[in-house]
């Protein structure tokens, strides 16, 4: 799904626009209208899987309203554009209270693009009459700012850190909040309340303290020491935490990726065979989280339980991302080999938990822990593709 979601997000939205706001050069915007159009018409309103996750659908909204903002067309937007930013409204207020429960980022990042969309469509001075009213835009932005200062206040802990533990999320939870202060100021609404501002600041300061001045680097857990040998450990939350330092990005080559998991591997084994532990639960991907799993099992007789969240190889296969067959039949022996020897198999959805069964696993060794989907809100056999009149956002 990273592969879906990711290339939906939009960055390049915001990339093309800087580029013609820099350069004013006109193959800059044809190809954002060219890209935005094919996205819209491939795309339908509540179709497909870049409208089930309302956390991608508020990544989306933000960056179209950001990208109209830079472009200074926020007061005479296209009807286009209009169009597709009320029905990503309309589609995060309508479960919105599943991400508020969630109790993580989902509820500030869409919290924060309803009160942004809101805002941003009561600014236009014409929209088409199946845009919704006034009254519709305000629900939006009055929603938003409720459920954003609700969750401030909740998920911004008493030690200035975010309900996740995760500088990662914490960022994107900054990151938030300075783009919807931002459309705040510039729409000349009133301000937040002081409590969201307090918790904001030291929220930031949290960060500040946390990251390495001269590279921006930050643990994604509690441990604060240096890496020594690449390794550091540590109590969290009465759990004793055992870290490698074994960075790595969306943009690093397969190859370096591959042998990055290998690396992980290797060290997982290391400790599956010397730590005192009564459980092993490794989680993929990667799938060669299961190589410690296989040595806790066969060589310390450990209870071994391996959870799937996505279904390797056959997804990569699938995708077109691996091709070589010596590297497909060594990752489905992997798989096998994981799925015969875990004591305990938990898939994430029906669908992997399916895939499993057809490797001849017992029903009764297999656990499913669906995603919180109602799949009938985005049945696609009435939805028709939409392409924007005028063919221009």
């Amino acid at each position: 799904m990273k592969r879906v979601w990711e290339l939906s997000r939009f960055e390049w939205l915001l990339t093309f626009t800087g580029a013609y706001c820099l350069t004013k050069k006109p193959v800059y915007l044809a190809a954002m209208n060219h890209w935005l159009q094919d996205w819209v018409y491939e795309n339908p309103p509540n179709g497909g899987p870049n409208w089930k996750c309302c956390q991608e659908v508020s990544i989306r909204l933000i960056r179209l309203c950001l990208a109209c903002f830079l472009m200074k067309e926020q007061a005479s937007p296209e009807p286009a554009l209009t169009r597709l930013i009320y029905e990503s409204c309309q589609r995060i207020k309508a479960t919105h209270h599943y991400a508020m429960a969630q109790d993580n980022n989902h509820g500030t990042s869409e919290a924060a693009s309803l009160f942004i969309g809101g805002v941003f469509l009561q600014q236009c001075p014409t929209l088409e009459c199946d845009h919704g009213t006034l009254q519709t835009y305000h629900d939006f932005e009055k929603t938003g700012l409720y459920w954003l200062e609700n969750r401030i206040k909740k998920l911004v802990l008493a030690d200035s850190s975010f309900s996740q533990y995760s500088v990662v999320y914490h960022q994107l939870m900054l990151d938030t909040l300075s783009i919807t202060e931002r459309f705040r100021a510039v729409f000349k609404r009133p301000v937040f309340s002081e409590r969201f501002y307090e918790r904001a600041c030291v929220a930031t300061r949290w960060l500040y303290i946390m990251a390495n001045p001269l590279t921006g680097r930050s643990p994604n857990t509690e441990l604060k020491q240096p890496f020594v040998k690449g390794k550091r450990t540590g109590v969290v939350d009465s759990i004793h935490v055992i870290e490698f330092d074994i960075p790595y990005t969306n943009d690093t080559i397969f190859l370096k990726r591959s042998m990055l998991f290998l690396q992980f591997s290797l060290k997982g084994i290391r400790v599956a065979l010397i730590e005192p532990y009564d459980v092993l639960l490794a989680t993929s991907t990667p799938l060669t989280v299961a190589i410690p799993g296989l040595v806790a099992r066969w060589l310390r007789n450990k209870c071994f339980i391996f959870e799937v969240r996505d279904p390797w190889p056959e997804l990569p296969r699938a995708m077109g991302v691996i091709k070589n067959p010596v590297a497909l039949w060594a990752m489905g022996l992997l798989e096998w080999s994981a799925y015969k020897s875990a004591h305990r198999l938990i898939g994430l959805s029906p669908g992997i938990v399916s895939g499993i069964a057809k490797r001849n696993i017992q029903a009764s060794r297999i656990s499913m822990i669906p995603n919180g989907y109602d799949l009938l809100l985005f049945a696609q056999d009435k939805i028709k593709p939409w392409h924007p009149k005028g063919g221009e956002f």
